[in-house]
């Protein structure tokens, strides 16, 4: 999702940001209040977009995931 179609509707969410190896800042927001995860930013020049973790949305089913991340970790008893 492009980083300027994400709109957080109640408070800003808290964020966390640090350094990668790589020398680029990136960002992950969550919910203050019960520590939920909302989304992970790799920052800017990485990509132009933000991961939103689906089911933190109003209507998650509306935005079936596009990709899956660290697939060739999972645990032995995830599907795919």
């Amino acid at each position: 999702m492009s980083r300027g179609a994400v709109d957080f509707t109640a408070e800003e969410p808290a964020r966390y940001i640090y350094e990668r190896e790589e020398a680029r800042t990136v960002a992950r927001a969550f919910c203050g209040q019960c520590g939920s995860r909302l989304t992970y930013d790799a920052g800017s020049g990485h990509h132009e977009s933000i991961e939103v973790t689906t089911a933190s949305l109003d209507d998650p089913e509306a935005f079936p995931p596009e990709n899956e991340s660290w697939i060739e970790e999972k645990l032995s008893w995830v599907k795919q």
